[in-house]
């Protein structure tokens, strides 16, 4: 992308921005249509700039082989589908696919299918129209297998993805910290108000009375206890607005 584009999406280095319409020319409407969805939510550059830049030079290749097309064209609309699956999430939760991440080293399976497929696309594109013909079976049985290996390949990010959220999550539980104070940037910071907190051993219409240092004072002596459950309340004493509610060992 040149420095004076419009294009308001941010940049983000290591990748070269291609253009979509350089590399869809001639495109069925699905494919179009799929391409603009994916253009719109993605960075100009990035992990999954490359990847869509990719699908592009392989659509180029489909687009001019003699036979088996459809089947062709089909696999690249899959990849478009499962990017913009991809991409919807990334807006969703206003966090792009950093480059160097976890997330975009597991991108790179799916460029190493894609390179795959234009490799043997590239063949059928290069054969005589008798050639392609007499190979027509086999072609079909080569992009069947390109087909399952995209499938595989999906699924193994979307289980690559849930492992690392899943030992995050765990290491999170069993590396637990709690200091004995509480500013800023501690778990608990902002949420100790007065009378806020409310002890599972006493009743429950009841909280605890005194300073806001009191009620630090007692919370820590139940984070410290084997045996005391504590709740938290979101909101003023009496309400029993549970906000988090959990053992603490």
């Amino acid at each position: 992308m040149t420095p004076k584009s419009p294009d308001p999406r941010p940049e983000y280095g290591d990748y070269t921005h291609m253009s979509v319409k350089d590399h869809f020319l001639g495109a069925s409407q699905t494919i179009a249509t799929l391409v603009k969805e994916v253009s719109d939510l993605i960075p100009n550059a990035g992990p999954l700039s490359q990847v869509l830049g990719l699908t592009g030079q392989l659509f180029i290749i489909v687009n001019q082989i003699k036979t088996n097309k459809e089947g062709c064209a089909f696999l690249v609309e899959r990849i478009l589908r499962f990017l913009k699956s991809i991409a919807k999430e990334c807006k969703r939760l206003d966090a792009p696919i950093r480059v160097g991440s976890p997330t975009a080293a597991r991108l790179k399976d799916l460029i190493s299918n894609i390179d795959l497929i234009k490799e043997d696309v590239e063949k059928w594109k290069a054969s005589s129209l008798w050639d392609a013909l007499w190979y027509r079976d086999a072609v079909k049985d080569a992009i069947s297998k390109h087909t399952t290996n995209l499938e595989d390949c999906f699924s193994s990010f979307t289980v690559g993805s849930l492992l690392h959220l899943g030992a995050q999550a765990d290491n999170s539980t069993h590396q637990i910290f709690i200091p004995t104070g509480l500013a800023p940037g501690h778990l608990f910071y902002g949420l100790v108000v007065l009378e806020a907190m409310h002890s599972y051993k006493g009743t429950r219409t009841g909280c605890l009375e005194g300073t806001r240092q009191a009620v630090i004072h007692n919370f820590f002596e139940w984070a410290s206890s084997s045996d005391t459950l504590i709740c938290w309340f979101s909101g003023p004493a009496g309400y029993g607005k549970s906000a988090i509610s959990q053992s603490i060992a």
